[in-house]
């Protein structure tokens, strides 16, 4: 009797492990994509990019979301499928997918993202309001 509840704490303990894993990795750019990413972005603007300082917000049906920091002097807002978005001027959610970078309303509008896409992309960025730096400011 006292091998089976062993056996249910290991392996109840071996989930969390693999749970806390997931979840400390999850939000990283993936090495394969992020050099695809670098390479067509000093392709298409002929200048490169420093995956290093933007947020990866994850992959939806091969679309790569992430967030670039901007300046400070002012704040952006746009709606996307009914959602709102924040953030400082200069910066910007971008979406790439096969060799193109869209923005993120044009992404969305051809069908790259959908509904639920723009909902969880919303979630992660409302996570990061004040590394965003825009926490605290009614815009």
């Amino acid at each position: 009797m006292k091998k089976k509840y062993y056996i249910v704490i290991l392996l109840l303990f071996c989930g969390v492990l693999i749970a806390f894993g997931i979840k400390a990795n999850s939000f990283k750019f993936p090495k394969a994509v992020k050099a695809e990413i670098e390479e067509a972005w000093l392709f298409a603007y002929e200048r490169e990019i420093d995956l290093d300082y933007r947020e990866y917000y994850g992959t939806y049906s091969g679309a790569v979301v992430f967030f670039g920091e901007g300046q400070t002097d002012g704040f952006w807002r746009i709606s996307v499928a009914g959602v709102e978005f924040k953030w400082t001027s200069g910066a910007n959610i971008t979406v790439y997918k096969e060799g193109r970078f869209y923005s993120l309303e044009k992404a969305y509008e051809e069908g790259l993202l959908t509904e639920g896409n723009i909902k969880s992309i919303s979630r992660r960025h409302e996570r990061n309001k004040a590394k965003h730096g825009y926490d605290g400011y009614d815009f």
